[in-house]
């Protein structure tokens, strides 16, 4: 009689008996079936784990697609820019923040859903210095290498004071990868303000 041993390796192990009748009879017989039927549901065990594995890798990497395309760069060729007369423009220094993901802890105030004017965060929300910007005001941001990037602003921070602004992202490393840049920036608000 032979046996051999499985390793799961999804956490913990489990050893799994399969026995082989070598040509006599010592009484193994009344095992096989229970032995084979464990061995049966390990091999399923193995077959669902890796389909999951598998399953878990392609959402990962689907949802990371869907986060790059959100915060893919828009040139200003391909906009169409309209805003009302009564516009402000300014110089500002850009940096970014992830208050999903507030590895550094002070990316939010301890509620990552909502921002300092009660809108959910997302693409598009800029957290502003409300004594220079008015929340609610229409924001272009035109960055030196020709990318757009448009939104309103709805939130604040500590360190958003005067001419500093932070821009949405999804994580953590968007942000980080984003830096801190010059740009200039029109705002306006709705109705002439």
């Amino acid at each position: 009689m032979k046996f051999r041993n499985v390793l799961i390796t999804t956490g913990f192990v489990v050893s799994v008996g399969v026995a082989y009748i070598t040509g006599y009879n010592n009484g193994i017989e009344d095992m096989q079936p229970k032995l084979v039927a464990v061995s049966n549901e390990a091999t399923d065990y193995l077959k669902e784990v890796r389909h999951l594995n598998e399953l878990n890798k392609a959402l990962v990497d689907a949802n990371d697609y869907l986060l790059e395309q959100l915060e893919r760069p828009v040139y200003l060729s391909d906009m169409d820019v309209t805003f009302n007369k009564n516009f402000n423009v300014a110089k500002f220094r850009i940096s970014a923040y992830s208050p999903y993901d507030d590895r550094n802890g002070i990316n939010s105030d301890g509620n990552p859903n909502s921002t300092a004017t009660g809108t959910k965060p997302g693409p598009g929300t800029f957290a502003v210095d409300p004594n220079i910007i008015p929340y609610g005001s229409e924001m272009i941001i035109l960055y030196p290498d020709g990318t757009v990037e448009r939104g309103r602003a709805e939130d604040t921070g500590g360190a958003i004071k005067n001419y500093r602004i932070d821009v949405f992202r999804h994580t953590y490393a968007s942000a980080m990868k984003f830096g801190i840049k010059d740009a200039t920036v029109i705002w306006y608000k709705q109705g002439g303000e």
